[in-house]
């Protein structure tokens, strides 16, 4: 069995999930399995076309399994632009993911990746470790501008006096 990790890593200012499988970055790993045809390599959280419950994080997936599944999203956060898809099967005791896929020129695409499986519980534990810390996760403060200096010195301005007892 693999030990999954789950990462964040700062995107625009968006939490993105890396993937990492016994130490090594699977997003990485499959990137480089498609060479030329590329996309990116992890997934951003707030997806626009897509919820995190519909990605190989999502609840339904985890517990009937599901094929063609988003794995990998493009750094834009909409899937359609670009993404990875993986089936997730499910037993009892395991969840594996295997036929890592995307589509490019109207072709789908296989990346030549080993499925990979898991003790259901420690894939499990590692989501809600991530969800935990999504939550907990802010993006930096926004950078200020310094306080712009006056250079030169106006004159002062004439206030126009009211004539008096009028009110």
């Amino acid at each position: 069995m693999s030990i999954l990790v789950l990462k964040i890593r700062e995107g625009c200012e968006e939490p993105y999930v890396e993937f990492h499988v016994d130490g090594e970055d699977l997003g990485a790993r499959i990137m480089a399995a498609f060479g030329s045809e590329g996309f990116d390599d992890g997934l951003p959280w707030f997806g626009g076309d897509y919820g995190i419950e519909d990605t190989v994080l999502g609840g339904k997936a985890l517990k009937d399994g599901a094929r063609k599944t988003i794995l990998l999203a493009c750094g834009c956060g909409q899937s359609a632009c670009s993404s990875v898809q993986a089936d997730i099967t499910v037993t009892a005791n395991t969840i594996t993911l295997s036929n890592f896929s995307t589509w490019r020129h109207g072709h789908e695409i296989f990346a030549a990746v080993d499925a990979v499986s898991f003790d259901r519980r420690q894939f499990e534990s590692a989501i809600a470790q991530l969800r935990r810390e999504v939550a907990e996760w802010r993006p930096p403060p926004p950078k200020t501008m310094e306080q712009a200096r006056v250079l030169l010195t106006l004159p002062p301005t004439r206030h126009a006096q009211r004539p008096q007892g009028d009110n």
